[in-house]
């Protein structure tokens, strides 16, 4: 697990879970796939690649691409206050860096609960079950990094599915696209998350 401080290895090596805080070691001692200090690899790309999916401007989740290659991905979400942005899940092609922009989120890495603020990384490797919420009473927004690229295509149909369906789409054509993406999602875990975390679901 990544300490405060501590290097975390390279991505394609490191199989554990944990918290990264550029602040307490300088921006260098957390390294993107690319090698890169991430807080340098953010500043660059934050700024340059903006895509919107149609979601309103401070929508209660949002999913918006900064920038999509075959190596990584970016995503931003932003949430809404007492926000639950993903139930219980498990990616068996992607490993993930959540990068907290603002805000307090918290996320379940396994059986650990996570908070982190500003400039803390969460790490959600492939293969580990794992949540994530806004748990602050303030909004929060995350910058997503998925390695490799591809799965922010999920984010763009579960979108065109929900406005064909102009509500939740049907839950077979849902069940059809996680499976095409390697996703294990677990909706059973939804009314045991907001129940402890006092959260609710995002109004879409």
């Amino acid at each position: 697990m990544g300490r405060y401080g501590e290097e975390l290895p390279r991505i394609s090596s490191f199989r554990g879970s944990g918290v990264c805080n550029p602040s307490t070691g300088g921006g260098s001692r957390c390294h993107s796939a690319t090698g890169l200090p991430f807080g340098v690899y953010v500043t660059r790309h934050c700024v340059v690649w903006r895509q919107n999916l149609g979601m309103s401007e401070e929508p209660e989740l949002g999913f918006i691409e900064r920038h999509v290659s075959d190596a990584f991905a970016v995503v931003e979400h932003p949430m809404a206050p007492g926000i639950l942005g993903s139930p219980i899940h498990t990616h068996s092609r992607e490993d993930e860096l959540s990068y907290v922009v603002y805000g307090t989120v918290q996320a379940q890495v396994g059986e650990q609960v996570i908070t982190a603020g500003p400039r803390d990384v969460i790490w959600k490797p492939r293969g580990v079950p794992h949540a994530f919420w806004n748990s602050g009473p303030e909004r929060a927004l995350i910058l997503e990094l998925i390695i490799p690229g591809g799965f922010e295509r999920y984010f763009r149909e579960l979108t065109a599915l929900a406005q064909e369906s102009n509500g939740p789409p049907d839950r077979s054509r849902i069940f059809d696209l996680q499976q095409r993406y390697g996703l294990d999602l677990d909706p059973s875990s939804i009314p045991t998350l907001m129940r402890r975390h006092n959260l609710r679901q995002p109004r879409m």
